[in-house]
């Protein structure tokens, strides 16, 4: 060992890693990186920075244009909530820009001959272990809320609820997909940071909090209104 050799210290920086998607012995689904939370840490970059929103929302507009051309002066409804097909793909689009890909519910009728078509949330579905479907939960934080079990889409066997999911290609994610401007991700969070220091500043009185600290026990009262008077005058 060269004793002569430097010192070496690494420092801990605060980091957006690479979401793994992990099995997990209790669990029928496969977790969508750690405590099963990325979906909502991205939801929470899209609606907490401005930039990163305003540049999502704009490629979805752009993206969609003016939907699908429907003949006739009546769109026609996928599903019972009275959407149209351009409703559904308008949301579609948004998950694929913020996640990279987005989700179908396709609900047969009892004759097999027809469907609906719902969008699902992308953040609400995980993929199951056996990979024949999906789980479905508004809330993964939730343990009151039972996860639902929703197979693939398969047009073979036209019975009940299935799911038809799209992810984009990215290299190395097998499972779940990633969005394009993962590298991004730590340039995305510093804006909603500095965002929120500066908002806190100007609710504090522009003026930052500020604890003093005496190492060499309590000063007299004489030091004290010294120190008092210069810390006014200079701040």
């Amino acid at each position: 060992m060269d004793n002569n050799a430097p010192n070496i210290i690494y420092l801990g920086f605060a980091d957006n890693k690479v979401p793994e998607f992990k099995e997990v012995k209790n669990k029928d689904w496969i977790l969508f990186g750690e405590d099963n939370k990325f979906p909502k840490h991205l939801l929470y970059l899209y609606n907490k920075s401005s930039n990163h929103g305003a540049i999502i929302g704009g490629k979805v507009k752009y993206i969609y244009g003016k939907g699908f051309p429907i003949t006739g002066t009546k769109l026609v409804d996928v599903n019972r909530r009275h959407e149209s097909l351009n409703k559904v793909i308008r949301k579609c689009i948004t998950d694929v820009e913020i996640f990279a890909g987005f989700y179908l519910e396709i609900i047969w009728n009892k004759l097999g001959t027809g469907f609906e078509v719902f969008h699902i949330p992308f953040q609400n579905l995980r993929r199951a272990k056996n990979d024949t479907g999906w789980f479905y939960k508004k809330d993964w934080e939730s343990y009151k809320e039972t996860a639902r079990f929703i197979p693939d889409f398969n047009k073979a066997k036209p019975v009940g609820a299935q799911i038809f999911a799209y992810k984009e290609y990215r290299a190395g994610c097998d499972i779940y997909p990633l969005p394009g401007y993962m590298g991004a991700l730590n340039d995305i969070e510093t804006d909603v940071e500095i965002s929120k220091y500066n908002l806190s500043t100007i609710k504090n009185g522009m003026f930052g909090g500020k604890m003093v600290t005496f190492f060499t026990g309590e000063p007299t009262p004489e030091a004290k209104r010294k120190l008092k008077k210069g810390w006014n005058n200079k701040f």
